[in-house]
């Protein structure tokens, strides 16, 4: 087909009046094409603006059909980028990566500006509390690295680091406060706040954790070593200490009530009250309850004391906020009750309760308890450790 003939079947196609359609128009010149196909042979528009990749190369769009509609992007014929936002050529898609790479490096420079770990300093031993040194310690069997490197608290693991979430968030504070664990600049991105530009804040549970920073292995070793012996004199010093007494007698009540807890939750998800911690009453009766009994006594207690309480709530049909009410009266109740009546007995530990590794760390290796804790009570261990001896006589080994 000349350059005439091809203007004039464009004249002809464009008609405003339409007198040939374009099944007419593919016979009158004798075409190889169907009419769907027809805009195919129609040229492009050609515009001023060039492609920013290709080189004296100008965009195109495609040409306008006889019923009005055509193509708005433009677009470059040699490399197929289009003049649009959302353009995924490999062109754009490689500068969109070079931008975000750029962007990422920006922020990496800025954590490590905030997060530096060149100046950390980690306490002596010495200087950190009961609780501090028990929970570094438990830390490091829980999750710390092969390498030693970082401590990863809230990684997914057989046991819990501590019975309740919360308090594993208590514990990775206090560490973080008293520079046993920092935040590692190397975490990803995703861990640090950016919202004012500068990562001033970070999530304690996206972050990894350096731990012991500053410090070479066998220097952490060294100190996880200083940990163990320390925890080790806290004990023997509880021989004719009273003050040294209290202070493990202590612990294992805060261990036990986290565990209380932890059981009632799960007794409360059973009637379909999710994620629901136990409030500060309830705290109160439960702090006074593993006081009194034994743990498993205690999960005795609840047992009873919740099933009463989301039966008498199912048969008067209350709601949400009344039921759950109703919980720590009933279990302050059922145990006064129990107790009078002598009804009471040790619950084994629930399968859906795993020991975390803070309990199973200081009943097993610093008390040397064992699963024997959990049918204890804590006075019956301090009458105990106060007169030396065991129930058949023998001089008290560690533990009893």
């Amino acid at each position: 087909m000349s350059e005439d003939q091809f203007q004039d079947l464009l004249r002809r196609y464009y008609d405003p009046e339409k007198p040939e359609t374009v099944a007419q128009l593919i016979s009158a010149f004798s075409l190889d094409v169907i009419p769907s196909r027809f805009h195919t042979l129609l040229p492009p528009v050609i515009l001023s603006d060039t492609c920013p990749y290709c080189e004296d190369i100008h965009l195109q769009r495609k040409p306008r059909t006889r019923g009005g509609y055509g193509g708005q992007e433009a677009f470059c014929p040699n490399c197929g980028h289009r003049d649009v936002p959302y353009c995924a050529c490999p062109n754009c898609r490689a500068r969109a990566a070079e931008a975000r790479r750029r962007q990422e490096q920006a922020q990496r420079d800025l954590v490590h500006s905030c997060y530096s770990l060149a100046e950390w300093s980690v306490p002596e031993v010495d200087d950190l509390s009961l609780h501090l040194r028990l929970w570094a310690r438990v830390l490091f069997t829980h999750a710390v690295s092969e390498d030693l490197r970082l401590a990863l608290p809230y990684a997914a693991r057989q046991q819990p680091l501590s019975p309740l979430l919360r308090h594993v968030n208590d514990m990775v504070r206090a560490l973080f406060h008293a520079r046993v664990i920092a935040p590692d600049p190397d975490s990803s991105l995703s861990a640090f706040d950016f919202g004012e530009g500068t990562p001033e804040t970070f999530f304690p549970d996206r972050v990894d954790w350096a731990f012991l920073p500053g410090l070479s292995g066998g220097e952490k070793l060294d100190y996880v070593r200083k940990l163990d012996l320390s925890l080790a004199q806290a004990v023997e010093h509880t021989r004719g200490d009273a003050a040294a007494h209290d202070v493990l007698r202590g612990l294992w009540l805060e261990i036990a009530c986290l565990e209380a807890q932890d059981f009632l939750a799960k007794r409360l998800e059973e009637y379909g009250y999710h994620d629901e911690g136990a409030g500060t009453k309830t705290v109160s009766v439960l702090e006074d309850l593993v006081t009194r009994f034994s743990l498993g006594e205690v999960c005795h207690v609840i047992y009873i004391a919740t099933r009463n309480a989301m039966d008498y709530a199912h048969r008067k049909d209350l709601g949400r906020g009344h039921a759950l009410n109703l919980v720590p009266g009933n279990l302050e109740m059922t145990a006064n009750k129990y107790e009078a009546e002598g009804w009471l007995k040790a619950y084994g530990r629930n399968a859906r309760c795993p020991q975390s590794t803070l309990s199973a760390y200081f009943f097993d290796k610093i008390l040397g308890l064992g699963e024997e804790y959990f049918s204890m009570r804590a006075v019956d261990w301090e009458t105990d450790r106060e007169t030396g001896v065991t129930e058949d006589g023998t001089p008290a080994g560690r533990g009893t």
